[in-house]
């Protein structure tokens, strides 16, 4: 092997380690991003329906709501880089486990007050 060769091969083998050491960076930072954003949108999920507690579920006063959960994802920046289309897919996923737990919870109390 002559050394022209042996540099080529050196020069693309160090090349191939920085683009993949570049692709893994990424792959991080997108795999760290998702899990954060995950975390604010179930936190300020959670936090609207505290804050925003009615008596009656209408379709405007749910709307407030997720106003709120969007403003407050948008004005900490965690949204940035991520389709609103994720987003709303995110917040309605949170809103659908919390009625979930909330119907399961209801469940669960009408079972034991029938057994009592």
């Amino acid at each position: 092997m002559s050394i022209s060769t042996f540099i080529l091969v050196r020069v693309l083998l160090d090349c191939i380690g920085v683009i993949f050491i570049i692709f893994l960076g990424y792959v991080i930072v997108y795999i760290v991003k998702k899990y954060m954003l995950e975390k604010w949108v179930s936190k300020a999920v959670n936090a609207a329906e505290e804050v925003y507690k009615a008596p009656t579920h209408s379709k405007e006063y749910a709307a407030v709501k997720k106003d709120w959960v969007l403003k407050f994802l948008k004005d900490n920046g965690l949204t940035a880089g991520v389709s609103d289309v994720v987003v709303d897919v995110l917040i309605e996923a949170e809103v659908y486990e919390i009625t979930l737990k909330q119907e399961n919870s209801v469940v669960q109390v009408n079972s034991n007050t029938l057994k009592a």
